[in-house]
């Protein structure tokens, strides 16, 4: 197996699978060759009947999802828009950064009438609870999906800190060409900026993107819950919590469900739909489907610890440390090595370092509870850089230094 060829880079976040729910249709080799009626998915909720052959991304047979070979063509796609820095310019190809060549997509119609299970689902408003790393990413994608965004922030220095993250993407778009300007000054007056849970009032879904701690998470939601109309949708971005233990503290466990986005978020085309074992089948479509309109993979997943990506990627990531602290390689050798012969875009240390080591750290303490495996435990050097508040790329300092015009070893963690 040529590893190179397959780009295992994007085995790193995007997974394909299929979805966890009972067939309704025959088997695929039965469809295949039965070359059905293939329905293109359009974010206004009509369904456009197309050849079998059609090479349209996002496909509905017989009520299941398909995945084509070619990727969406939407006006304004935006290609390799560069959001990583310095960091990105030192990955052997910058625009495979986490298998990122999927592209940006900065507009797609908004959905207006989502049909799940014969039942009618709108999403029209889109409320994000957060603006940080993946809050303002998220809201971005929504408002150049054609939602209206309401995001809101504890206090007005986070709120504007993320939405200057948000024009600084979309300017630098305007720059390449990819995106008129008044394309960008719309999706920015989508944007509605808040400090007031009170704005999010008429919201049909709300996604929750705060900080990676339950105690907050679920105190969040008690607030929010008696606030949002009833009919609105819940979601929450967590990247290893259970969904429902954020579910049951609301008066609408069955309007509950994860939606994973990854880091970019405008960027990465995956979104892990997470089905609580209270999700509704209605809301558990409306997810997937929302997704889809986003321009996203939207990969159905269990309520388990991790879920599919990040039960796969931590152990990898942690390995990874324990063979620093083992002498096996030093830091750029560890890295260089799984570039140059795993084929991956980014090596496992650098790759922490942009993911955070404090999520990851919050990572492995969910699933060690869970599942009581070494393979899961923090190492004794993640500890210790934890203590340091060395954080990874958003603080300067991780396994790589970040101060300087490229990322060097951090020296402390040498020899």
């Amino acid at each position: 197996m040529d590893l190179a060829d397959r780009r295992l880079g994007h085995l790193l976040e995007p997974i394909p699978g299929v979805e966890d729910r009972p067939a309704k249709a025959p088997q695929l080799g039965g469809v295949l060759a039965q070359r059905p009626k293939v329905r293109e998915i359009h974010a206004a909720g009509e369904h456009r009947p197309l050849a079998a052959h059609d090479h349209a991304a996002n496909r509905l047979v017989s009520g299941r999802l398909l995945e084509g070979g070619a990727q969406c063509e939407h006006k304004l796609a935006v290609d390799r828009v560069p959001l990583l820095g310095a960091l990105q310019d030192d990955v052997t190809d910058r625009s495979a950064v986490l298998g990122c060549d999927y592209g940006h997509v900065d507009r797609l119609p908004a959905l207006d009438d989502q049909k799940s299970g014969g039942r009618l689902v709108q999403i029209k408003k889109v409320g994000v609870l957060g603006a940080g790393l993946m809050g303002h990413g998220i809201a971005q994608v929504a408002a150049q999906s054609g939602y209206e965004v309401v995001l809101r922030e504890v206090d007005d220095e986070r709120l504007e800190k993320g939405m200057g993250r948000i024009d600084k993407q979309l300017a630098r778009a305007v720059e390449k060409g990819k995106v008129e300007q008044s394309d960008a000054d719309a999706v920015q007056e989508r944007i509605q900026r808040t400090t007031d849970y009170s704005d999010l009032a008429e919201c049909d879904l709300v996604i929750e993107a705060i900080t990676e701690d339950l105690a907050l998470k679920l105190e969040m939601w008690r607030e929010v819950d008696g606030i949002v109309k009833p009919e609105a949708i819940f979601a929450t971005n967590t990247s290893s919590l259970a969904v429902i233990n954020q579910a049951a503290v609301t008066s609408r466990p069955d309007r509950f469900l994860g939606l994973h986005y990854f880091n970019p978020a405008q960027v990465m085309k995956l979104v892990e739909v997470v089905r609580a074992v209270t999700t509704s089948d209605e809301v558990f479509e409306a997810g997937v489907e929302f997704a889809q309109a986003n321009g996203k993979l939207g990969i159905a997943t269990k309520d388990k610890a991790g879920f599919i990506v990040n039960r796969l990627l931590v152990p990898y990531l942690l390995d990874a440390i324990r063979a620093l602290e083992e002498g096996v390689g030093s830091i750029s050798e560890i890295d260089e090595a799984m570039k140059a012969g795993a084929g991956h875009p980014m090596g496992p240390l650098a790759l922490a370092d942009f993911v955070g080591l404090d999520t990851m750290g919050a990572i492995c303490e969910v699933m060690y509870e869970e599942f009581a495996e070494r393979r899961f435990a923090q190492p004794p050097t993640l500890r210790k850089m934890l203590a340091a508040g060395w954080y990874g790329k958003k603080s300067g300092k991780g396994f790589y230094d970040y101060s300087g015009e490229s990322p060097a070893e951090n020296s402390a963690l040498s020899g």
